[in-house]
Parts: structure tokens; sequence; C-alpha cells
């Protein structure tokens, strides 16, 4: 089960750390495992520092079980895809895959959580989608179809409130792998899910937090890992 619980907004890497405003309605309940990691990214943007996304890494799957992010029309612009992957510099790069040379062997994307085309509005923004830690192996058939089109129809669900989504990887077992171009095996996922909440007008100007059961409206998807 997914508990979504809010916290605040925060320029420190720890998503969970102290003293929070409850600003980040999405974020999933905090786990404990010495297995797990848990980062945020932030970005200029408008002469601000934003968020741009927080996720839950797991060292031994080299995959971030979950991804945090806000979906909002500020968000989007008209970059171009930057294509540049990369180890992310807060994560020890020894427990990351190498998908600078390339994609995952076989049949397998750098399927993106946050999706690129999220993050439009600046370079920066654009480029921390391409860290290794906001991919998985994800089947090429399922990535460049389905999974994009239920992409698009998240990005529809934009409003003046923001959206806030989380998009994440199951494993019910272990049994495929794949190696990234030095040979590391990766685990590839069974299964994927989005889980979406908003306001159910778009137009509150009100934080989740401060928003009735009745104001608001949520969705979820689960996803089988097949072409």
């Amino acid at each position: 089960m997914l508990v979504l619980t809010q916290f605040s907004a925060s320029s420190t890497n720890d998503p969970y750390d102290e003293g929070h405003a409850k600003a980040w309605a999405e974020l999933p309940e905090k786990r404990v495992d010495e297995n797990f990691v848990y980062v945020s990214h932030f970005a200029s943007l408008n002469n601000r520092t934003v968020r741009n996304y927080s996720f839950c890494y797991d060292k031994t799957l080299h995959v971030a079980h979950w991804v945090a992010y806000p979906l909002h029309s500020v968000y989007r612009g008209s970059i171009d895809r930057t294509d540049d992957f990369q180890y992310d510099p807060k994560v020890d790069y020894s427990w990351q895959p190498n998908l600078a040379a390339g994609s995952y062997r076989g049949s397998y994307d750098r399927g993106h959580q946050l999706p690129s085309a999220d993050r439009t509005a600046t370079r920066e923004l654009n480029l921390q989608t391409f860290y290794a830690t906001n991919m998985t192996p994800q089947l090429n058939r399922l990535n460049q179809d389905m999974w994009a089109n239920l992409e698009a129809k998240v990005r529809a669900q934009i409003c003046n409130d923001t959206l806030y989504v989380v998009t994440g990887c199951y494993y019910a077992n272990t049994n495929t792998t794949t190696t990234d171009r030095d040979g590391k095996v990766c685990p590839v996922p069974t299964n994927y899910f989005k889980v979406l909440l908003r306001t159910r007008t778009g137009t509150t100007g009100k934080r989740i937090a401060d928003c009735s059961a009745d104001e608001l409206k949520a969705i979820g998807f689960w996803v089988d890992q097949k072409s």
C-alpha cells in the first residue's frame, strides 16, 4: 500500500527534513531501510529555487522505488530534451547503473519515472530528469507506446492548482535481469504505477492541506511490465 503523507518545502537534500510546513502533498510515507536513500532535487525557476522531484532510491536494485513531483504549467516550456544521461551527483555512483554510454542491454529503454516532457521550462530542470536515479529498465514497446500515452494523459490534468504525482516501480520478484554497459546486473521491475492528486476544480488557490476531502480527487494506475 502506498501512503501519501504531507511534508513541507525545504531546500535540504532529505525530503523528510523536520520543521516542514506541509507543502509537498504527494510524498509517500517514509520507510526505514538501510538500502534506501531519500533525495530531493532543486533547480532555479523564475528567480526562485523550486523542488524538481524527490525519490526513494534502492542501492541494491539500482532504481528508485518511487519518484514524487509537482506538475504545473510553470515547469513546462519550450526547452528541447537534453538527452544527457548521467550519474546523479547526490547518490553514490557505485549504486547507480552507468547509462551515459547507452541503454540497458536487451529490449529495455532507459525509462524515465519523471518524464522529460514534464520539465521543459529550463535546461536545468530537464537535465535532472536524465539522472540514472530517475531511470528503470523498461521494455521499449511499453515505454514508447502505452506508458508514453499515460504520461500525456497525466499532463492533460495540469491545472492552476498544482497536480501532484507519484510514479514508481514494483518487484513481485527479481527473476528477470538486465545489465548496464559496464555489466552491472539490474533487476527488471514487474510492474509500474502512477498516483495523481489534485483539486477537483483546479482553481481553488489552496494548498492540499487546506482542502476538504470533497475538494480533492485522486486516481491510481497499475501497469504490468509487458510489451
